[in-house]
């Protein structure tokens, strides 16, 4: 469930806040906290008779808190969103992806910035995964950098999906794609089976493939159908 801001601190921006229908003004009190959430392992959809819809519901995001968070903050705050590692009950990571979108609004605000691509691949750029047995806590200084292996994937699989745009851009095409053939490399090492595929590589070659990177894959890659 949404808790609040971490710090709960605001302050004077002077730069402007890109996006959508956000007019700045020079006194605008900008958000840059990400938001904390709270985990919903003890959720009962029984009582809501909703199901995963009502687990979505509970975690919306109040609109004037979101439209005064940084588009750093609203980074930050999709990484650890407690519903992301659902993908896995579905077949393809990509539809579960989009309804993470339709349903989430910190999803729809970040892609109405029109810094979303350009923060989003800085941040994925020094994200990595935890070594098996470790956690973060969120007052950790690496809790935005050091994910679980699910939250990982989830992003990889995001980025991969298309819903926010410029990510292949000019600028930004070169640092996803070197991003990417790191954490492929580190992953191949770790397989310990002497290539690259492999569940722990399946979102990278879905990003690969879907934002059509220039990274090549072995001829006997098996065909995926997201």
């Amino acid at each position: 469930m949404f808790l609040g801001l971490a710090g709960c601190q605001s302050g004077i921006m002077t730069e402007t806040k890109s996006g959508e229908d956000m007019a700045v003004a020079e006194n605008t009190e900008w958000v840059d906290d990400p938001i904390l959430w709270q985990d919903d392992s003890g959720f009962d959809a029984s009582e809501e008779n909703a199901g995963i819809e009502a687990r979505f519901v509970s975690y919306q995001v109040p609109e004037d808190i979101l439209s005064r968070m940084t588009t750093g903050a609203l980074v930050k705050s999709i990484l650890h969103f407690p519903l992301n590692g659902l993908y896995l009950a579905y077949n393809n990571p990509i539809q579960y992806v989009n309804k993470v979108f339709e349903m989430a609004n910190v999803y729809q605000e970040l892609a109405g910035r029109d810094d979303a691509a350009d923060l989003l691949v800085e941040r994925f750029s020094v994200t990595d995964v935890l070594p098996s047995g470790e956690s973060r806590d969120q007052g950790d200084k690496d809790y935005y950098e050091k994910l679980s292996l699910l939250e990982e994937s989830f992003l990889e699989y995001f980025l991969a999906s298309g819903l926010i745009e410029g990510l292949a851009s000019e600028k930004n095409k070169p640092v996803l794609t070197e991003a990417v053939r790191k954490k492929l490399e580190e992953r191949e090492a770790s397989n310990g089976e002497g290539h690259v595929w492999s569940r722990l590589t399946d979102p990278l070659i879905t990003l690969i493939r879907r934002q059509c990177l220039d990274i090549p894959l072995p001829d006997d890659m098996p065909w995926l159908p997201y």
